[in-house]
């Protein structure tokens, strides 16, 4: 028996304008997100540090921390902004063409 190819319609405008309000509310959970992205490794830093050197406690150790945090930070924003202009170029591309047609139509 032979599988059929998967669906390959071609989305329209009004899916891919809710696809990219889908990551605009991404947007926000990421905002929260990113706000644990700085507090883990600064909670891990600190209780390593401590078991390390428990007796010199010092902050030398939140610097790396913070560099940690960041790389992750612009990892996960790299993405998240690579879908999202995706998505504005196909919608741009299909408004344009909506209007092709119509005035095509028009005529």
């Amino acid at each position: 028996m032979k599988k059929e190819a998967t669906d390959t319609t071609i989305p329209t405008l009004e899916s891919l304008t809710a696809e990219r309000e889908r990551y605009v509310t991404r947007i926000f959970w990421f905002a929260l997100e990113i706000a644990l992205i700085f507090l883990l490794p600064v909670i891990i830093a600190i209780f390593l540090y401590k078991a390390i050197a428990p007796e010199n406690s010092s902050w030398h150790v939140l610097p790396v921390a913070f560099i940690i945090s960041w790389g992750i930070v612009i990892k996960r924003y790299m993405t998240l902004h690579k879908k999202l202009s995706g998505l504005d170029k196909q919608i741009k591309e299909m408004q344009v063409s909506e209007k092709q047609n119509t005035h095509a139509t028009t005529k």
